[in-house]
């Protein structure tokens, strides 16, 4: 995605030239050691000198005229070339050999020493591998953030008050244009759409994760409007506004050995759930500085399907799913 603003360019500059200079570095390491290992051909540990071969020694397919002639040097030398690469190895693993890290390689001088094709290729490819990581990673535009709206109007009313959200009214706003109020508000400038009729469920869009506008199956009218406040919020301070909740519901999933559980809120007269954040263990704990996750409106008949098992509000204690 290309930066839009003077902001995101810059941010978009900055972040590639960081790029560029740790893939320089990597590369210069990279070069360093390939350095140091062409160094340590000739070291060898207590007892494992190494021999003198031919140039038809080095590993790899013998010529044919060398198999025919002489069937059994040229095979000899051929294993004994494969055999010190693997032992220098052994070296290393057996303690024979210790890799100075980082001292000896690392504190060469920038570009000295000379390097064979083989570690060139592989240096570059290394280093190729850095930069191509680097630019997707950093070379673009950071993932759209959530903007700010408040508390989307839940308890200070503006634009407009709940079940209302930016003037979207539940069972009359169509989801077009549902979505078109929300990108002139600057609060979806990009929707993602999804249909969930086929399995039972609903239909609508998403504006990244924070709001979420849905309509029942083979209607046009929004029955559902999910979002997270961008503005910090806690259940202590809904209480405070507007009383305690009309109904909970307590959900603990997953394993004996590994459950957690989360709570819901109910107020019947906005037609109003909050979700709370998840919990560790079966119990979950109400404190008037528990923050809240999620709000979401629904319709009157969704409202009533939803909060239909929802048990008394007892204070701000601990919950169990089946209380």
């Amino acid at each position: 995605m290309i930066p839009s603003d003077a902001g995101d360019i810059t941010f978009f500059l900055i972040t590639c030239a960081v790029s560029l200079v740790l893939a320089t570095i990597i590369f210069e390491l990279i070069s360093r050691f390939a350095r140091w290992l062409s160094k340590q051909g000739g070291k060898r540990g207590p007892g494992l000198e190494r021999r003198p071969t031919t140039r038809w020694s080095r590993p790899g397919p013998l010529r044919p005229r060398l198999i025919h002639e002489y069937p059994r040097a040229g095979r000899a030398a051929h294993l004994e070339a494969v055999r010190q690469r693997w032992a220098f190895v052994a070296d290393v693993v057996e303690g024979h050999l210790e890799l100075p890290w980082p001292t000896e390689w690392a504190s060469q001088p920038l570009g000295q020493g000379n390097l064979t094709m083989q570690e060139k290729r592989a240096a570059t490819e290394l280093m190729l591998v850095a930069i191509v990581a680097s630019a997707l990673g950093a070379c673009t535009q950071r993932s759209a953030s959530q903007p700010d709206f408040g508390d989307g109007g839940f308890l200070s009313g503006t634009p407009c008050g709940a079940p209302c959200f930016f003037g979207i009214d539940l069972g009359s706003t169509t989801l077009v244009d549902a979505q078109a109020i929300l990108a002139a508000a600057g609060l979806c400038p990009q929707a993602e759409t999804f249909n969930n009729e086929l399995e039972g469920g609903t239909r609508g869009f998403n504006c990244g994760t924070w709001i979420t506008v849905g309509a029942a199956p083979a209607e046009a009218w929004v029955d559902g409007v999910g979002f997270s406040a961008s503005a910090p919020m806690t259940i202590g301070d809904i209480v405070d506004a507007l009383g305690p909740p009309n109904g909970v519901i307590v959900i603990s999933t997953g394993i004996p050995e590994s459950t957690r559980s989360t709570m819901l809120l109910f107020y019947d007269r906005l037609q109003t759930r909050i979700l709370l954040p998840e919990q560790k263990g079966t119990l979950y704990l109400v404190e008037p500085t528990t923050p809240v996750e999620r709000i979401v409106y629904f319709d009157e008949g969704t409202f009533v399907v939803r909060r239909s098992s929802a048990t008394n509000w007892a204070g701000f204690t601990a919950y169990y799913p089946d209380q």
